[in-house]
């Protein structure tokens, strides 16, 4: 139990966390008729490096729009 409250810690204050809740809040505000299209999550992701610090890589932020698809869909 105080593994788990340390790693919540640790995530907590990393600004590359805060910065994912970020892009994740935008993602939901995309039109979400384009958001199948490859093309769209590149843009995307480049539209946020350039709001964000502490985060560098697109695919990274392609693979999270990705995940966050596929658990949108099974929640459905």
């Amino acid at each position: 139990m105080v593994a788990s409250m340390g790693g919540d810690t640790k995530r907590n204050r990393d600004p590359r966390q805060k910065e994912k809740d970020y892009i994740h809040e935008k993602w939901k505000t995309w039109p979400a008729r384009l958001a199948g299209n490859k093309r769209y999550k590149s843009e995307f992701a480049r539209k946020m490096l350039e709001q964000c610090k502490h985060l560098t890589d697109e695919k990274t932020i392609t693979d999270w729009c990705r995940e966050w698809e596929k658990n949108k869909s099974e929640s459905c």
